[in-house]
Protein backbone atom coordinates (compact mmCIF):
# COMPACT_ATOMS: atom_id res chain seq x y z
CA UNK A 1 0.00 0.00 0.00
CA UNK A 2 2.88 2.30 0.75
CA UNK A 3 4.63 1.72 -2.42
CA UNK A 4 1.45 2.20 -4.34
CA UNK A 5 0.68 5.69 -2.45
CA UNK A 6 4.60 6.67 -3.11
CA UNK A 7 3.80 5.53 -6.95
CA UNK A 8 0.71 7.44 -7.05
CA UNK A 9 2.83 10.45 -5.44
CA UNK A 10 5.50 10.07 -8.05
CA UNK A 11 2.82 10.36 -10.82
CA UNK A 12 1.14 13.06 -9.52
CA UNK A 13 4.37 15.23 -8.90
CA UNK A 14 5.53 14.01 -12.70
CA UNK A 15 2.01 14.87 -13.80
CA UNK A 16 2.44 18.76 -12.25
CA UNK A 17 6.21 18.62 -13.43
CA UNK A 18 4.84 18.24 -17.06
CA UNK A 19 1.98 20.48 -16.35
CA UNK A 20 4.67 23.63 -15.48
CA UNK A 21 6.68 22.88 -17.74
CA UNK A 22 3.65 23.19 -20.69
CA UNK A 23 2.80 26.11 -18.79
CA UNK A 24 6.06 27.75 -18.96
CA UNK A 25 6.73 26.79 -22.64
CA UNK A 26 2.62 28.19 -23.38
CA UNK A 27 4.10 31.16 -21.84
CA UNK A 28 7.21 32.01 -23.02
CA UNK A 29 5.97 31.17 -26.86
CA UNK A 30 3.06 33.73 -25.60
CA UNK A 31 5.41 36.41 -24.34
CA UNK A 32 7.27 35.74 -27.83
CA UNK A 33 4.01 36.21 -29.36
CA UNK A 34 3.56 39.41 -28.00
CA UNK A 35 7.35 40.66 -28.58
CA UNK A 36 6.87 40.04 -32.09
CA UNK A 37 3.35 41.60 -32.23
CA UNK A 38 5.28 44.81 -30.50
CA UNK A 39 7.90 44.74 -32.92
CA UNK A 40 5.40 44.43 -35.88
CA UNK A 41 3.01 47.48 -34.82
CA UNK A 42 6.93 49.26 -34.24
CA UNK A 43 7.68 48.91 -37.93
CA UNK A 44 3.53 49.62 -38.89
CA UNK A 45 4.46 52.58 -37.18
CA UNK A 46 7.82 53.53 -38.64
CA UNK A 47 6.40 52.33 -41.85
CA UNK A 48 3.75 55.23 -42.00
CA UNK A 49 6.10 57.56 -40.78
CA UNK A 50 8.02 57.13 -43.53
CA UNK A 51 5.42 57.15 -45.61
CA UNK A 52 4.03 60.24 -43.89
CA UNK A 53 7.44 61.94 -44.33
CA UNK A 54 7.84 61.02 -48.09
CA UNK A 55 4.39 62.30 -48.86
CA UNK A 56 5.15 65.66 -47.42
CA UNK A 57 8.67 65.62 -49.03
CA UNK A 58 6.62 64.59 -52.52
CA UNK A 59 4.09 67.79 -51.41
CA UNK A 60 6.83 69.75 -50.69
CA UNK A 61 8.51 69.17 -54.02
CA UNK A 62 5.26 69.41 -56.24
CA UNK A 63 4.55 72.82 -54.36
CA UNK A 64 8.19 73.79 -55.16
CA UNK A 65 7.80 72.76 -58.96
CA UNK A 66 4.65 74.90 -58.90
CA UNK A 67 6.31 77.74 -57.27
CA UNK A 68 8.95 77.46 -59.82
CA UNK A 69 6.61 76.72 -62.89
CA UNK A 70 4.66 80.16 -61.46
CA UNK A 71 7.58 82.25 -61.61
CA UNK A 72 8.86 81.17 -64.96
CA UNK A 73 5.54 82.35 -66.11
CA UNK A 74 5.83 85.53 -64.73
CA UNK A 75 9.05 85.99 -65.90
CA UNK A 76 8.05 85.28 -68.97
CA UNK A 77 5.04 87.22 -68.74
CA UNK A 78 7.47 90.05 -67.69
CA UNK A 79 9.61 88.84 -70.98
CA UNK A 80 6.69 89.42 -73.24
CA UNK A 81 5.36 92.54 -72.14
CA UNK A 82 8.69 94.73 -71.88
CA UNK A 83 9.05 92.92 -75.85
CA UNK A 84 5.44 94.89 -76.02
CA UNK A 85 6.87 97.94 -74.52
CA UNK A 86 9.86 98.12 -76.65
CA UNK A 87 7.95 97.26 -79.89
CA UNK A 88 5.48 99.94 -79.15
CA UNK A 89 7.91 102.93 -78.26
CA UNK A 90 9.79 101.22 -81.45
CA UNK A 91 6.83 102.00 -83.37
CA UNK A 92 6.20 105.02 -81.69
CA UNK A 93 9.93 106.00 -82.41
CA UNK A 94 9.29 105.25 -86.50
CA UNK A 95 5.95 106.90 -86.42
CA UNK A 96 7.68 109.85 -85.39
CA UNK A 97 10.34 109.38 -87.89
CA UNK A 98 7.70 109.11 -90.88
CA UNK A 99 6.20 111.84 -89.35
CA UNK A 100 9.27 114.28 -89.61
CA UNK A 101 10.49 112.83 -92.95
CA UNK A 102 6.41 113.28 -94.54
CA UNK A 103 6.45 117.05 -93.14
CA UNK A 104 10.18 117.73 -94.28
CA UNK A 105 10.11 120.27 -97.32
CA UNK A 106 11.09 118.43 -100.47
CA UNK A 107 13.93 120.07 -102.61
CA UNK A 108 14.83 122.25 -99.87
CA UNK A 109 17.87 121.79 -97.96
Amino acid sequence: MLKYTISVQSVIMSGRKIGINALNAIMISMMNANVQSAIMIVRKIGINVLNAVMMRMINVSVLNVIINATKIVISAHGVVMTLIRNVSVINVIMIGINIIVAKRPVGRF
